[in-house]
């Protein structure tokens, strides 16, 4: 089987996901939805961020005395 779905955002999905979840299953399946919890990337990501930050810094930093060195 293969369904498509389209919806204006994610929130709008989220918000039909329930309905959407009963309607697939059907009649002949007994459905019990439980949301559950989900860990936040937003730390795992503010690290990553400043990790390529520090980098394109020190890159940025390098090319900066490269460039000094040629106008002298």
């Amino acid at each position: 089987m293969k369904v498509s779905i389209e919806a204006e955002s994610q929130n709008e999905f989220d918000l039909k996901r329930a309905d959407l979840i009963f309607r697939l299953a059907g009649d002949f399946y007994d459905v019990d939805i439980v949301k559950a919890e989900r860990e936040s990337n937003v730390e795992f990501q503010d690290e990553l961020f400043d990790h390529f930050n520090k980098r394109f810094e020190m890159v940025l930093g390098e090319i900066k005395k490269e460039i000094l060195k040629v106008i002298k």
